[in-house]
């Protein structure tokens, strides 16, 4: 089944000469619940109208490309404490913080944006590796196929 809906989205994006939306599948846990492990996602392209919070974006590394979700714009204040993930100084996300990665509070520039994964306690984001950049940005998911 999961051929046939692969099959059927590569057919109409070919048919509908879209060149602004692809395919991707998702590789890991750390996006569950929202996005698990060999789930598609259609991704739009064109990020030109902009990327905002709770965005779920795909963008690339020097290594490889990861799906993660936006919580931090121009503007906003970062902190990770021993509680969780602190947006515009209201806790946003429990989550298990070892002494390795409290942080100080950063404000996020323009043009960057502080991407974290779903799954919290399981998700390299940018808690390790900061801010990303908008060039890094490949595009937005616009919809999820769930494998069964």
């Amino acid at each position: 089944m999961n051929i046939l809906i692969t099959i059927f989205l590569l057919l109409l994006s070919l048919v509908s000469g879209s060149s602004t939306q692809k395919l991707y599948v998702n590789d890991g846990p750390s996006m569950s619940p929202t996005i698990n492990n060999g789930d598609k996602m259609i991704v739009n392209l064109d990020i030109s109208k902009g990327i905002f919070k709770d965005d779920i974006i795909i963008f690339k590394t020097e290594e490889k490309s990861f799906c993660k979700r936006v919580i931090g714009v121009e503007g906003d204040k970062i902190e990770i404490k021993e509680s969780g993930i602190i947006v515009n100084n209201k806790l946003m996300f429990k989550s298990r913080i070892g002494d390795n990665l409290i942080k100080p509070q950063i404000t996020i520039k323009k043009d960057e944006y502080y991407v974290i994964g779903d799954n919290v306690d399981n998700s390299y984001d940018s808690r390790f590796y900061g801010p990303i950049n908008h060039k890094q940005i490949i595009g937005k998911v616009t919809k999820i196929l769930h494998i069964q």
